[in-house]
């Protein structure tokens, strides 16, 4: 494959990494990415996909290593695979282009959004957790200047209504990038989102099988898991808004 030689540098970058947990090492992997480009290239499109899964998954999910597996997936008639394995690549690097480019074209038209998610998605979520904390204890400083500047200063109403306002807004900004930041790290832990796997999978309105069948959606169908596991079904959210409850059995969490 085109980037079959990039995606061998990277597992070597990632190896330098201090404090990198593997289980499998680095000669293992190259042996089974090197088959799985092989066994691409001869159509075994079945077999490729799950050398590049058991790569990613056993310490090397570097953004190429999914996305591979997301075009093996695809080759092999498996959308819903396809698109969870886009999904995992854009999780590690949200600006993957190929990942980008690959899902938009696979996934199905269940998962369109209107623009303001798109863009939280696509811009805010490139803006790592680590930033977002550093933003939100710049926050915090400015606060405590704040405060200590309007108690210095108690004694002016003036000054004491213009500082109040001040830490006001920085108790706000805190709190937005607080926010952010744990809505960053849950985007690229996969967080609550998971994809539809089965063809034709049913979305009830009860945790029931027998309840009322609400839609019909096609694999590869991205969801949101709005409450916990119960009985074998799990309540789960559109992109557009709609909810109904599906069956654990057809789901895979990002």
């Amino acid at each position: 494959m085109r980037h079959a030689i990039l995606g061998l540098m990277v597992l070597v970058l990632a190896m330098m990494v201090p404090g990198r947990a593997s289980a499998m090492d680095l000669k293992e992997a190259n042996g089974l990415l090197e088959e799985a480009h092989l066994l691409f290239e001869r159509g075994e499109s079945q077999r490729a996909m799950e050398n590049y899964v058991r790569v990613a998954a056993e310490g090397f999910p570097t953004p190429q290593v999914w996305t591979n597996a997301g075009t093996a997936a695809y080759r092999a008639g498996d959308v819903g695979r396809a698109v969870l394995y886009y999904s995992r690549a854009l999780r590690q690097d949200p600006s993957y282009d190929r990942a980008i480019q690959s899902l938009r074209f696979v996934q199905p038209e269940s998962n369109a959004a209107d623009s303001g998610t798109e863009f939280l998605r696509s811009t805010v979520g490139l803006i790592s957790p680590g930033i977002w904390a550093l933003i939100s204890q710049v926050g915090f400083l400015m606060v405590c200047f704040a405060i200590a500047r309007a108690l210095s200063r108690w004694k002016s109403p003036e000054a004491r209504s213009h500082w109040l306002i001040v830490a006001a807004w920085c108790i706000v900004f805190v709190a937005a990038t607080v926010g952010m930041t744990f809505w960053t790290h849950s985007y690229r832990t996969g967080g609550n989102d998971a994809v539809v796997l089965t063809k034709g999978a049913i979305a009830r309105s009860e945790p029931r099988a027998e309840s009322t069948a609400q839609l019909e959606l096609p694999a590869g169908t991205i969801v949101s898991l709005t409450e916990a596991p119960a009985r074998g079904f799990v309540r789960v959210k559109l992109a557009d808004g709609q909810s109904g409850f599906l069956s654990t059995r057809d789901l895979e969490s990002i």
